[in-house]
């Protein structure tokens, strides 16, 4: 499916001129209609949904993803009047404030539930009542502002994840077992992975950006960029400071490990070991996260907050705005920062 918003003061008349027949549904109501081009020929059966303000309208169409559809539905909409924008482009309904602003901008990319908590608390503005009433009374709801926000990082950024090992060890094989599909290629021959192969997943409500390299010297910039080795069936290679390195045994099935083995024991054919290595590389997040800010400016802002700095106080009241989400398109002219 495909979702095409139509804004502003003619997005009634214009819609209403690709309609087969019927009229638009009132407003917070859905409707199945016939969209239908400027000769009348049929386009696309469309759920049409009618949202906004009498002053400041706006219609949702969904419509089928093919992008023949889409483009199709996009210039009948064009002959009848619409300018087609990006989304990015279009003013934000219900945001009055730039935290709220973020969040909208996000939630396109997010997938983790604890990224959309994070997120629906914005848009509901008690992230924005919890960010006034900790700037007003500082002490403990300031600092649990600040603790909550410190960890939301790890729904929002994935956890980078570098298998490493000799030819042959049964880093392809691992590699698919914890995507749980057939992403790289797996033969009894070795090297047969002979570039990097990239691929991401999420488990632990956590999102895993995992790397299946070739070879026994995996390239420098992967290491450094890593947050987590996994050392399949070696030692590891020298990896920056922080770095996390998992040894890892496969084939347990065809093999046990050596009796001193101080690492996960895993099997792409049993799934031995599986969950235990998916917790290594991203452990779960264990405590509930209250209301956090999620932007970096934000985050900053707030450090300075607690450091004593007013004007960084203010600034941060001003993008928090009063907590209310208010029906209409508004959308402040503050600071927006990612």
């Amino acid at each position: 499916m495909a979702l095409i918003e139509v804004v502003g003061a003619g997005a009634r008349a214009t819609v209403g001129r690709l309609l087969e027949a019927g009229a638009l549904p009132d407003d917070g109501r859905a409707a199945h209609r016939w969209l239908v081009d400027a000769t009348g020929a049929r386009l696309d059966d469309a759920l049409v949904v009618a949202w906004g303000t009498a002053t400041a309208p706006r219609i949702e169409l969904g419509v089928h993803g093919g992008p023949a559809v889409v483009a199709a539905v996009l210039a009948a909409l064009g002959e009848a009047g619409a300018r087609v924008v990006p989304s990015a482009a279009l003013p934000l309904f219900g945001a009055v404030d730039p935290i709220a602003a973020s969040a909208w901008r996000r939630v396109r990319r997010v997938r983790t539930a604890g990224a959309m908590r994070v997120l629906g608390a914005a848009w509901s503005g008690a992230l924005q009542r919890s960010v006034t009433a900790a700037l007003a009374t500082g002490g403990e709801p300031l600092e649990r502002l600040v603790r909550d926000s410190a960890r939301v990082d790890a729904w929002f950024r994935p956890v980078r994840a570098v298998l490493v090992g000799p030819p042959n060890a049964g880093k392809s094989s691992l590699f698919n077992a914890l995507l749980g599909r057939e992403r790289a290629t797996v033969s009894p021959e070795a090297g047969t992975t002979r570039d990097a192969v990239d691929d991401r997943g999420v488990w632990n409500d956590r999102v895993v950006h995992l790397v299946d390299t070739a070879g026994d010297a995996p390239p420098a910039l992967l290491l450094a960029r890593a947050d987590v080795v996994v050392a399949v069936g070696a030692p590891p290679p020298a990896v920056r400071p922080g770095t996390r390195v998992i040894p890892v045994v496969s084939r347990v099935d065809v093999e046990p490990p050596p009796p001193d083995f101080d690492g996960v024991a895993t099997s792409a054919v049993t799934g031995q070991g599986l969950g235990t290595l998916r917790d290594a590389i991203a452990p779960p997040i264990d405590a509930p996260v209250g209301p956090a800010l999620f932007t970096r400016l934000d985050r900053r802002l707030l450090e300075r907050v607690r450091a004593g700095d007013e004007p960084a106080g203010r600034r941060l009241r001003r993008r928090a705005g009063d907590g209310v989400v208010r029906p209409g398109w508004r959308l402040s002219s503050g600071e927006q920062n990612d």
